[in-house]
């Protein structure tokens, strides 16, 4: 199956919920035991030193360099009821895959994990009340372990409570960087199984902060502590940590891509950030993501969680872009204030002299999703279920302003979405059409920003039409590609507004005519909710219409056709969508457009014409 950016019917939506472990009746002192549980929410930045398609690790260096490793692993169990019968050991990789994992039922003391090179991964223990890792998950043991040959590690299911270990027992990092710790109940030299939830964690110095799951981020230059307390007696571990200066650098060019890939598109997403890579050889363009997946929405998905990276130039087929941000999976992607943030990060820790922003997922246009009203109309996250609304743009841009910007979605080449964005980029791209799932062929696109980086503006955004309309494998699939100039979008407003009115003017005498123009003129994606036509197109299929139009109407179409094409800077279309000229517009019959009335009423463009009137009477 062809997979589009486009959002059709609504699918099936894999919902988390987060439960804690069982306890037991009994209280929890010295000589007993406690269950573990400590929820990986994201990793260490060392583990994470690739993106999807990498290999997650960081590689030893000198001799330990891809060497192979090993873990030992002891445990001593217990009698005492409810105390376990089975554990799961796991080796894994900063992408969330589980390179070596081992069994243990009751009895069964010791394991080797091997198969995986030397680097830094993080190793867990799943304690469970049946055999065969049957009944509840009672308990959990998360550590981080730097492997260069073979390692060893202990637990114990009941002990002596002597502290609480908190690992890394140091770290290094830069302001804006984060860390993720973890910390274990020690039992002498093992580690004691505990409640997730029993630990709190804290970060002193005014160095850093900490969230409830142990994940750090610098935030001025300095020493501190970061601190695992152990609620239930209150003893402490306590982990080293140096915040060095962030060597801020100017660029050019300032690439920014929103890429939500917590949907059905995730597969593209590691195709596009290689992609990147290939062409991210000049320094003065500098691409920076902020790239989620969902793997419990999409379990085959390169990793999970949300990251924030800056591209780095390679030609392999391996993603190998440092992670400078790992933010952990509970980052909703379809919230106009995570957009807003990753904005403001980007441009104070990577500014440049011009910006192009990037929006990457599925699009539907304007409109909310189709037949469910509580969706949006771009980057949907099927992890938490929401996306954004083109009306909630000035919440996420402000007052930031962008050379470009660029929709990696279906449909939203529209004037209802380009006006929304005027006060806030030069130039406006994208697609009338659904483009196909691999979206913007970005090695083909920005190999021209590459290599002219001091070309203008507008030059520049020919590259995204021209990639598109000439990528060999989108020869047969529906291609449109255009760049609108915002600066002309006031006076292509205008036109509208009195084009509006001459419809309403006339609505009596041109029913059929309108009929026609709206199942005949250029269409994208249509369904029973959805009627977006090419706006140019339009008009002439509107004056083509057997009968005619009045002369009124012919007169304020060729003045809409020309304010349309002077907003036009570039335009480029295949022959699978021969009729496109370059921006497209809502043409609901007033029938279907009474329901969607409210949500347009949002739009600028309602406000600033009358193009909403005419719908709410449109035949």
């Amino acid at each position: 199956m062809i997979v589009g950016r486009s959002i059709g019917p609504p699918n099936l939506q894999i919902m988390r919920t987060h439960t804690r472990f069982p306890r037991l009746t009994h209280v929890l002192r010295p000589g007993f035991f406690a269950f573990v549980g400590f929820f990986v929410m994201a990793l260490l930045i060392g583990l994470s030193g690739c993106g999807g398609g990498g290999n997650g690790t960081n590689g030893g260096t000198g001799g330990c360099a891809n060497r192979p490793s090993s873990l030992n692993y002891t445990t001593v169990w217990s009698d005492l009821v409810g105390s376990g019968q089975s554990q799961v050991v796991s080796i894994v990789n900063g992408d969330g895959d589980v390179l070596a994992n081992r069994l243990l039922n009751k009895g069964t003391v010791s394991a080797t994990l091997s198969g995986f090179t030397s680097g830094t991964y993080e190793v867990r223990i799943d304690l469970y009340s049946g055999l065969d890792a049957a009944g509840a998950k009672i308990g959990e043991v998360i550590t981080v372990m730097e492997f260069c040959g073979t390692s060893s590690f202990g637990t114990t299911v009941a002990g002596t409570i002597d502290g609480v270990e908190v690992r890394p027992a140091s770290a290094t990092f830069t302001v804006q960087q984060t860390v993720q710790f973890r910390a274990y109940l020690k039992s002498g030299s093992r580690a004691l199984f505990s409640d997730r939830s029993d630990f709190e964690w804290e970060s002193i110095g005014g160095v850093a902060t900490i969230d409830s799951n142990g994940l750090a981020v610098g935030t001025q230059v300095g020493d501190g502590t970061i601190r695992a307390r152990y609620t239930t007696n209150g003893d402490v571990g306590g982990a080293a940590i140096s915040v060095r200066p962030f060597q801020t650098t100017r660029a050019k060019w300032g690439v920014f891509v929103f890429l939500n890939a917590a949907n059905d598109l995730y597969e593209f997403s590691d195709l596009n950030v290689n992609q990147m890579e290939s062409v991210a050889y000049n320094p003065d363009v500098r691409f920076v993501v902020q790239w989620k997946q969902s793997r419990a929405a999409w379990p085959n998905s390169s990793f999970d969680g949300t990251r924030r990276m800056v591209i780095k130039y390679d030609t392999s087929n391996s993603i190998v872009s440092p992670v400078v941000q790992n933010m952990g999976p509970n980052v909703d992607m379809g919230s106009p204030l995570t957009l807003r943030n990753f904005i403001t990060w980007a441009k104070t820790f990577y500014p440049a002299d011009r910006y192009c922003l990037v929006v990457w997922n599925h699009g539907n246009g304007w409109r909310r999703k189709p037949g469910d009203f509580s969706a949006r109309a771009f980057s949907y996250d099927d992890d938490t279920g929401n996306a954004i609304q083109i009306w909630d743009l000035q919440q996420a841009l402000a007052n930031d302003r962008f050379d470009i910007f660029a929709w990696d979605c279906s449909l939203m080449q529209m004037l209802e979405c380009a006006y929304q964005l005027r006060t806030n980029t030069d130039f406006v791209v994208g697609s009338e059409e659904s483009p196909p799932g691999e979206g913007y062929p970005y090695q083909l696109i920005f190999k021209r920003f590459a290599d002219n980086p001091n070309d203008t503006t507008k030059n520049l955004t020919k590259a995204f039409v021209d990639g598109m309309v000439n990528n060999p494998p989108y020869a047969n699939r529906k291609i449109t590609q255009s760049v609108l100039d915002t600066s002309k979008l006031g006076d292509l407003a205008a036109s509208l507004d009195a084009y509006a009115g001459a419809l309403i003017a006339n609505q009596a005498v041109i029913g059929t005519q309108v009929q026609y123009a709206r199942n005949n003129a250029q269409s994208y994606s249509p369904t029973a909710g959805r009627t977006y036509r090419d706006l140019i197109d339009l008009t002439l299929k509107l004056e083509a219409a057997p009968g005619g139009v009045p002369s009124a109407l012919v007169t304020a179409g060729m003045s809409l056709r020309s304010a349309a094409s002077a907003a036009i800077a570039w335009e480029g279309h295949n022959n699978q969508s021969p009729q496109s000229r370059g921006v497209a517009i809502d043409f609901s019959a007033a029938n279907r457009f009474v329901n969607i009335a409210d949500d347009y009423a949002l739009l600028q463009l309602a406000v600033d014409t009358r193009w909403n009137e005419w719908l709410l009477v449109a035949p």
